[in-house]
């Protein structure tokens, strides 16, 4: 079911030049006025910094978010939403979240607590699979 799922995500933000990862990144940085740091960003959706900088790189080169020196470590930098990527998110939430909403509607409040305990209790236990990548 959860592969039928992101199939049908793909399929809708395809029609914006988008991923899902690369939507949620844009999601995650208007939420955060300030920018998020490539190492923030990977660790709040849980993937390596590779799979990051290429998410990064490719809403950059469309000019979705943009790279801007950290106020505090001139070292580093933060990823900020552009304006465009703003607009863009305007243009995809009437389209976006009636679907969502419908979807979730399907399920009373008992279920949808229900799968919400099932699916912490997946995520808190899935070290237990102890899956390595191979070298």
């Amino acid at each position: 079911a959860s592969t039928d799922i992101e199939v049908q995500y793909d399929n809708f933000f395809a029609k914006y030049d988008l991923s899902t990862g690369r939507y949620t990144l844009l999601i995650l940085l208007k939420k955060s006025k300030d920018g998020l740091m490539p190492s923030e960003l990977a660790q709040k959706v849980g993937v390596t910094q590779a799979t990051i900088s290429g998410l990064i790189n490719s809403l950059e080169k469309a000019g979705l978010v943009a790279r801007e020196t950290h106020e505090k470590d001139g070292r580093s930098f933060v990823i900020k939403l552009t304006q465009q990527g703003g607009d863009l998110l305007k243009r995809i939430g009437p389209d976006w979240y009636p679907r969502i909403q419908k979807f979730w509607n399907q399920f009373n409040e008992k279920e949808k607590q229900l799968l919400n305990s099932f699916l912490e209790r997946i995520i808190q236990n899935q070290d237990l699979l102890d899956i390595k990548p191979e070298k």
